[in-house]
């Protein structure tokens, strides 16, 4: 198989000067997909960004790791479709949805995923108000006393205090195969950038993220390959809250491959073809930053 492997910001697809952090956490991705992927397929790395739509054409398999807002991720996904490529990702639904965070939440407070609540108007609450479309906490802030309202690209939601944490899932069109949960070290200046983590969990914090991760990804059409669920456990899973879904390969993979004896790339494949995987993990912590 000839995978054609494209990460967007190292490729240019932002421009020359991305945010740094996305810059971080694409290269990063980048490295750790290639050495994987390239032990059980035939592997071209694709860069510049123009050449993707002439590349993808040439390939039998697309990975594309990209932010979803702007429709950059949707739009790939398209792409590869007019070309008769397989997509080893969600399809354009899912990402739509994900994407969308307003239309997100609605849809998990809809279904009776626990997720923070949507705030309008000036409040004395504590709040974190966030871009509607967008990716890696770019401009995302916490305020402890909002005077004014948001303009409508934006969405304010509850604080809620906790552990940061997130969940990966390998979803196939069989099963959705839980990672291990792995907590998040964000800026403490209300900011919320993602610095990297640690891996895995305690074993009582882990069920609970898998058990969160699973009911926020129930009944979302679509969902294929690496999808992450961004999650705060709080002091009892009564306060657990779903985030984000990330429908796209996150950085947590970075840390997951150095505990897991299997081959994710291997993993992933099997698993979007619908067979069955057994993944076995390393007994050890590890910690890694999103560089």
């Amino acid at each position: 198989m000839r995978l054609l492997i494209y990460e967007h910001v190292t490729a240019g697809g932002l421009g020359e000067r991305p945010a740094p952090s996305l810059l971080r956490e694409g290269a990063a991705m980048l490295r750790a997909v290639v050495e994987d992927f390239a032990a059980v397929a035939d592997v071209v790395v694709q860069t510049p960004a123009s050449a993707f739509r002439d590349l993808v054409r040439k390939a039998d398999a697309v990975l594309a790791i990209a932010p979803e807002f702007d429709g950059i991720l949707e739009r790939l996904q398209r792409e590869a479709s007019d070309a008769d490529c397989r997509w080893l990702g969600c399809s354009a639904e899912a990402i739509r949805l994900a994407a969308d965070k307003r239309t997100l939440g609605e849809w998990w407070l809809s279904r009776g995923v626990p997720t923070p609540r949507f705030m309008h108007g000036p409040t004395r609450d504590s709040v974190v108000v966030k871009p509607r479309f967008g990716a890696g906490s770019q401009d995302t802030q916490r305020f402890d006393n909002l005077s004014a309202r948001v303009s409508d690209a934006f969405i304010v939601q509850e604080f809620v205090p906790g552990l940061p944490a997130s969940i990966a899932f390998l979803c196939g069109p069989r099963d959705q195969v839980p990672m291990l949960a792995a907590e998040q070290t964000l800026t403490q200046d209300g900011c919320f950038q993602y610095l990297g983590g640690r891996i895995p969990l305690p074993s009582s914090l882990e069920q609970r993220a898998i058990n969160l991760g699973r009911h926020a990804l129930a009944g979302i059409p679509g969902l294929l390959g690496w999808v992450g669920v961004d999650l705060v456990l709080g002091d009892s899973a009564a306060d657990d809250r779903a985030i984000e879904i990330n429908p796209r390969l996150t950085t947590s993979y970075v840390g997951m491959r150095q505990l897991s004896t299997t081959n994710l790339a291997d993993a992933w494949l099997k698993v979007a073809n619908g067979e069955a995987v057994d993944l076995r993990w390393r007994d050890d912590l590890v910690c890694f930053d999103a560089a």
